[in-house]
């Protein structure tokens, strides 16, 4: 940290105007500012850009790109990268600029902040500018998950009225494979074409002729057995219906508690579903088998 503050007050000392020497290229992405892209997810391969301008062509003893590689906010000689000359101006060249690069490639990290700062600073014999401290780049965690399965075969011919819990074997297993925490909704994204075909319920009330109620629950991997009586126990919480409800307490949860709430990265849950069946069926379907789409998506969690 010291060394840091030093470096910052040294630089801070020399007084140099830094856009009459140091300056953007002007290329896409690089006229505001050192890097691209300025944002990643996950991990990304970054690179630094700054021009050097001299009216005679003189270029500079070296050019540094000094970034927070170690993501502390502080900025130490440790962190001073020199950058490779990629371009002399020709004789023709109106403005007489000098072009460096420097590649690095951070990854996304749990444990640490995940937004850098940087400048460039030009090297002589007697004195180094600098540019300002800029903000840049940022990471953000890639999110991701798996499922052990993606079909419940829910029976064969069902009596009206009838409720299917899943089994242990039916379950569905969703791990975790982001970098970060992830939170967990359910919708149903797909289901017959009312009033011909089945058509969900919002609660348990509703559940009538062509009307079904399809619930669910996130709850621990070690969990083997869920009783019917756990889903909606507060009334109607667990129903799943064709706008995303997030899981959240009792929402898809069990005493309190949904496991899809906080899903840590390389962790599993269980998600359990649950149909009760119409009453009755009518409409050209009646006789036919039902299939409904549950989508499930994930966001982060700060």
């Amino acid at each position: 940290m010291k060394k840091a503050l030093t470096l910052f007050v040294v630089i801070s000392m020399m007084g140099v105007v830094w856009a009459n020497e140091l300056v953007w290229v002007g290329e896409k992405g690089y006229q505001k500012d050192g890097v691209e892209p300025e944002l990643a997810y996950g991990e990304g391969q970054f690179l630094f850009k700054i021009g050097y301008m001299n009216p005679d062509g003189v270029m500079p003893k070296a050019v540094w790109a000094v970034i927070d590689t170690n993501r502390d906010g502080f900025l130490g000689n440790e962190e001073k990268f020199l950058m490779e000359l990629v371009y002399k101006p020709q004789k023709d060249d109106e403005q007489k600029i000098f072009i460096y690069e420097y590649p690095i490639s951070f990854s996304y990290r749990s444990d640490s902040r995940n937004d850098f700062v940087y400048f460039f600073a030009a090297e002589f014999e007697s004195q180094t500018v600098t540019t300002p401290l800029r903000s840049g780049p940022k990471l953000k965690p890639k999110l991701g998950f798996t499922l052990s399965n993606s079909f419940w075969n829910a029976g064969g011919e069902l009596r009206p009225g009838e409720v299917v819990t899943m089994e242990s074997n039916d379950r569905i297993i969703v791990k975790n494979t982001g970098d970060a925490a992830e939170k967990f909704s359910i919708m149903i994204e797909k289901e017959d074409i009312w009033p011909e075909g089945w058509k969900h319920a919002q609660h348990p009330e509703e559940i009538g002729p062509n009307r079904y109620a399809l619930s669910g629950l996130f709850t621990s991997s070690n969990y083997l057995l869920v009783e019917d009586e756990s889903f909606n126990e507060l009334g109607n919480e667990d129903i799943i219906t064709t706008s995303p409800k997030e899981a959240v307490g009792n929402t898809y949860g069990v005493k309190g508690y949904s496991a899809g709430e906080l899903l840590l990265p390389n962790q599993d849950m269980a998600l359990w579903l649950q149909l009760i069946l119409p009453t009755s069926s009518f409409g050209k379907y009646a006789l036919e088998s039902h299939d409904i789409t549950v989508k499930l998506t994930c966001s982060g969690v700060d």
